[in-house]
């Protein structure tokens, strides 16, 4: 309960589903974006199952507007 939440997110070679995959489309040939963040353990909510699941769908929300940005552009 005291622990960061760090949220890693990609956006590209989504084929890319296990270990062997990747080693084999090495050298990447398209551009792999990643990103992640830190949430401070005070900032995730504990206990309530209401507030877990509005924080988890905020942070969806948040991962889903990042992969969409590097998607358009």
């Amino acid at each position: 309960p005291t622990a960061d939440v760090l949220v890693f997110t990609h956006c590209g070679h989504d084929e890319l589903l296990d270990l062997g995959r990747a080693w084999e489309a090495l050298p990447l040939q398209e551009p792999l974006q990643m990103t992640w963040w830190r949430v401070p353990a005070a900032e995730v909510p504990r206990g309530d199952e209401a507030e877990i699941t509005d924080w988890l769908k905020s942070t969806w929300i948040s991962i889903d507007a990042w992969v969409s940005e590097r998607q358009a552009g």
